[in-house]
């Protein structure tokens, strides 16, 4: 059995002789006509561009060096009118490049990050090198101009960007260093920690129990400072917390200073890291002169040693 071969038979009849049939399948008959098309658009194009050519060698070969040179005297006066937008466009870049220049330097300063030098000067060389102080106008077309100004628009929109994306990264700089500035570090005096967090034996009952918060002795009157920025939400006597403070920071975080002598702060009152808020004593349940400190999370106290460990590992290098 055969099978039948699928495509399209071409019979040619010369005068004398045999006819001869030719057989060409579906696709060689596609790639034949698109040759053919493409060879014709092609060389239609190639005709075209010859004739322009041609048609502008016959124009300034016929003109005498008066026309010539007053021809080159307009193509450069329409080269100069382009040229101060760029120069315009130019000076706004390297504006806007001291800019971030120096954002980037406050941006690294306040999250403590490695400096990055951006020095205008030498982020803008290849700029100068193509658009800075034209010698000679009669190597440079206006074409060459034209594009140039639109490199110059590409790059204002890139440092555009930047600098938007560095207003952001200062945004969120500044956000970040006040939340930093209200979370407690350190301690409220310095001073021997004794007894710490956990179990304990009570030493006015001389039974077990559990110290929320760490003892830190001190002096009568000695300053007792915030660890952190924040709203004071108490200041009062406290039973046997004695003259008693309580800081609200952020995110559920409280500090509590207890046993004071004096209580230097009110209810409502807002508070900066470092700021004395009260003076060392006993008031309360105490046998010396101390500041019990605790931290709390939500209605959980919390561990002040660990938590000081935790916030030095995570603070901005």
């Amino acid at each position: 059995m055969s099978s039948e071969k699928k495509g399209y038979n071409f019979i040619y009849m010369p005068k004398r002789g045999e006819s001869k049939s030719i057989h060409l399948s579906s696709v060689w008959l596609f790639l034949s006509i698109l040759v053919f098309v493409s060879f014709v658009f092609f060389g239609f194009k190639a005709v075209n561009q010859y004739q322009y050519y041609k048609a502008e060698y016959a124009k300034i070969s016929g003109l005498s060096l008066e026309a010539t040179e007053l021809l080159q005297q307009e193509e450069l006066e329409a080269i100069e009118k382009e040229l101060p937008p760029i120069y315009a466009i130019q000076d706004k870049n390297k504006e806007k490049m001291e800019h971030i220049f120096q954002e980037d330097i406050k941006n690294r300063n306040e999250l403590s990050l490695n400096e990055l030098n951006l020095d205008p000067k030498s982020y803008l060389s290849d700029v100068n090198r193509y658009a800075g102080y034209f010698n000679n106008l009669t190597s440079f077309n206006l074409q060459k101009a034209i594009d140039l100004e639109q490199r110059l628009v590409s790059q204002k929109e890139r440092l555009d960007t930047i600098i938007a994306s560095n207003e952001v990264l200062s945004l969120a700089s500044e956000d970040f260093l006040e939340q930093w500035e209200k979370t407690p570090q350190g301690f409220p005096l310095p001073g021997a920690i004794d007894p710490g967090f956990g179990y304990r034996i009570h030493p006015v009952w001389g039974i077990p129990d559990w110290h929320t918060g760490v003892d830190i002795s001190g002096y009568y009157g000695q300053d007792v400072k915030a660890t952190a920025s924040g709203r004071v939400v108490q200041s009062t006597f406290s039973g046997g917390y004695g003259n008693v403070v309580v800081v609200y920071h952020r995110d559920g975080i409280r500090t509590l200073y207890a046993h004071n002598s004096k209580n230097l702060v009110y209810e409502g009152e807002y508070v900066a890291s470092g700021q004395v808020i009260a003076k060392a004593g006993k008031t309360g349940i105490a046998t010396c002169v101390h500041t019990h400190y605790e931290v709390q999370y939500g209605k959980k106290a919390i561990d002040p040693e660990k938590f000081n460990n935790l916030v030095k590992q995570n603070a901005p290098k």
